[in-house]
């Protein structure tokens, strides 16, 4: 699998192409938005400039639904422009390259290069914090570490010392 996920767009269910589509195939709105995520699913396995290998008879079986419930889908599709030659359209518009696992390598890349910038910055000297006066915000990632620091470990005793100054809730 090239690409384990794709992008769906905010405003999928309300796109008036899926509202078109399914006035055209006769079928619910519902079945049209399974019918195009089954054909973007596709896709993005593929991941070929938006080909799909699924054919009718595939989503219909996937879907539990009747090939002459999701034919008329696929032709819809075809003829509203949202598939052409068994390649759904505008998907390099929709699918940022930076979705890719390459583009992810390479923005891993540019982070690693920030951080050591950033470290480089703050050992020279003038940096922030050198007394000089300036001040530099820089962002704070959340940390994956949650052991407590050490000044934090022993606050048992402190708790349970205090214990009997508070009302006790039943």
């Amino acid at each position: 699998m090239a690409n384990p996920w794709y992008r769906a767009w905010v405003g999928l269910v309300g796109d008036p192409k899926i509202a078109e589509a399914a006035l055209v195939a006769g079928c619910s709105r519902a079945l049209v938005i399974a019918v195009w995520h089954a054909l973007l699913e596709s896709a993005s396995e593929v991941d070929d400039c938006g080909a799909f290998v699924a054919t009718p008879r595939r989503v219909a079986a996937t879907l539990c639904e009747s090939l002459g419930a999701i034919e008329p889908v696929f032709a819809a599709f075809t003829e509203l422009g949202m598939i052409h030659g068994g390649a759904v359209e505008a998907w390099e518009k929709r699918q940022r390259n930076s979705d890719s696992v390459v583009g992810a390598a390479e923005r891993q890349r540019q982070s690693r290069a920030l951080r050591a910038t950033e470290r480089l910055h703050r050992a020279q000297p003038g940096a922030a914090g050198d007394g000089d006066g300036v001040t530099v915000t820089t962002c704070h990632r959340m940390s994956q570490n949650v052991t407590a620091p050490e000044e934090e470990e022993d606050t048992e005793t402190e708790i349970s010392s205090s214990a009997g100054r508070g009302r006790e809730i039943d």
